[in-house]
């Protein structure tokens, strides 16, 4: 599971308003009069999601969520060639706590078999203990699928997708700790139910 996010201002902006929205119904619905709403529908928002972390220099944390809370020594960074800032800003968190690390770009916008293949074939060479995201959803669901099907290789490459394409089968045990760090604010895979 990913354990901590760093989130850009849009969706920070957007969790405090959902926040202050949820806020405001929930006291509605609630004190001594327990009078319902008056739409006809609910304005109740649960967010449950892996942990968030956000704020002006939290992407500048994570070497010591790494070395601290993971105990890690070594991790893989899958990353956007792209954002070339975030990079340099994760490897230097990183070396400011003694953590080596190894830099992952080979990866297809929309990724397919072949690309999630070739991220879990590079996973696999590696000694690690963390691996680190750092870009959008492509390379966010690379990370996690690469993570999967090194920690657990199946004997068929869709064991574990849904079906009708795949057996739909669980991680048959822990995969290693993901931390994700989104540099774009789009489908939200770093907080869906498989991350």
């Amino acid at each position: 599971p990913i354990s901590f996010l760093f989130l850009p201002a849009s969706i920070q902006s957007m969790i405090r308003s959902l926040s202050r929205g949820a806020s405001r119904a929930w006291s509605s619905n609630i004190g001594p009069s327990r009078r319902a709403l008056s739409t006809d529908f609910d304005k109740i928002c649960e967010l449950a999601a892996s942990n968030l972390r956000f704020g002006p220099g939290s992407t500048k944390e994570v070497g010591k969520d790494v070395a601290l809370q993971f105990k890690a020594t070594r991790a893989v960074i899958f990353a956007d060639e792209n954002v070339p800032a975030s990079i340099a800003t994760v490897q230097q968190s990183l070396a400011n706590e003694h953590v080596d690390h190894a830099v992952f770009t080979d990866i297809r916008y929309e990724p397919n078999d072949e690309s999630f293949r070739r991220a879990a074939d590079y996973l696999s060479a590696q000694d690690y203990d963390v691996v680190i995201a750092v870009g959008g959803g492509s390379v966010i669901d690379t990370a996690k699928a690469a993570n999967l099907l090194a920690c657990h290789p199946p004997s068929d490459f869709y064991d574990y997708v849904n079906p009708p394409v795949g057996k739909g089968l669980p991680p048959p045990g822990p995969i290693k700790p993901l931390i994700a760090i989104p540099t774009t604010a789009g489908t939200g895979s770093e907080t869906t139910g498989v991350a």
